[in-house]
């Protein structure tokens, strides 16, 4: 998983309706945390082309997934849903 799309993440929503697959869910959360940080480094190092304001809106998206997994961790899917709704208004 190298591209984190929309589709990604209503894929996700769906899945985390059934608590059975929240392991899943919490498993590509993290994935795409680990992705996140390896581009929030790039920009906040200055050897990205992404803009200025790339890095803090990599910030706001780790500070929103990291939320998810506290939401997840605690077995609080409404919480959880609500999180990656915002998150994938912002990607892309």
């Amino acid at each position: 998983m190298l591209i984190i799309s929309k589709y990604q993440i209503r894929s996700l929503l769906t899945r985390l309706e059934n608590p059975e697959k929240s392991d899943e869910c919490l498993q590509e959360v993290k994935a795409i945390k680990t992705i996140k940080e390896g581009l929030y480094w790039r920009a906040d190092a200055g050897t990205c082309c992404g803009g200025p304001g790339l890095a803090g809106q990599l910030f706001g998206q780790l500070r929103i997934l990291e939320s998810v997994l506290l939401a997840l961790a605690e077995a609080d899917y409404d919480k959880a849903r609500a999180l990656l709704e915002e998150f994938a208004s912002e990607v892309e």
